[in-house]
């Protein structure tokens, strides 16, 4: 089928695990979320392939430009972000700029997801590829702006826009991620995505002309 990540946002497609219907219905289910391998891909497509599911299909793009236009796919995808980010412990505490914190109790969550469970990381390269081409490349920063903090206890290399608002209340309590710090590097991984060289972003993300247009997300929102 041509346009697979297409259809399935459409509805018109089904994954292995279920329509995107019944895909957003696993909100809170983080057993599921956890443990299924095939709807991440779906989720959040990408220019690159995936190694772990052969049934989805790298993002084209001209499906990017459809996902940063078509208004009803733009939604469905912010609530596939913020099921996501549920399912870490976080909350979008601004849908316009994308700032983001721990959700209230959220931190042992995290630790589950992202130390316990260390697969996550990978998936957020996946998240943070397909944030740069489908229209909200502005939830980048913010986000491993936040997990630089849970990780470090600081904010040094993540550059935020001068009138940008972190939401303290989204950072109460001790940084969670501390023990990713030296054992794992993958914040380093995480930050060639938002650190301003362009050949890191472009060797992460595959971006071509045209995919650093915003969502038509956030002129209805």
């Amino acid at each position: 089928m041509k346009q697979p990540n297409l259809s399935f946002y459409r509805g018109s497609l089904k994954s292995s695990e279920g329509s995107i219907e019944e895909l957003h219905g696993w909100r809170g289910n983080y057993q599921n979320l956890e443990a299924s391998h095939a709807y991440v891909q779906w989720f959040f497509p990408n220019y690159f392939s995936s190694m772990f599911n052969a049934h989805s299909a790298a993002l084209t793009p001209d499906e990017a430009a459809v996902f940063r236009t078509d208004s009803v796919v733009a939604q469905r995808y912010y609530l596939s972000y913020e099921i996501f980010m549920d399912f870490l412990g976080l909350q979008i505490f601004d849908k316009m700029t994308g700032a983001i914190g721990r959700q209230k109790g959220g931190e042992e969550r995290l630790y589950a997801a992202l130390v316990m469970h260390p697969h996550n990381q990978l998936r957020m390269r996946r998240i943070l590829a397909s944030l740069a081409v489908c229209g909200f490349r502005r939830y980048m920063a913010p986000l491993v702006h936040h997990l630089e903090w849970e990780i470090t206890g600081s904010n040094s290399a993540v550059a935020l826009p001068k009138d940008f608002t972190i939401y303290e209340e989204g950072r109460k309590g001790e940084p969670k991620l501390k023990s990713l710090r030296h054992s794992q590097g993958c914040l380093d991984t995480w930050l060639q995505y938002v650190d301003g060289d362009a050949s890191n972003f472009a060797q992460n993300t595959k971006a071509v002309k045209g995919d650093e247009d915003d969502s038509v997300f956030f002129s209805q929102s």
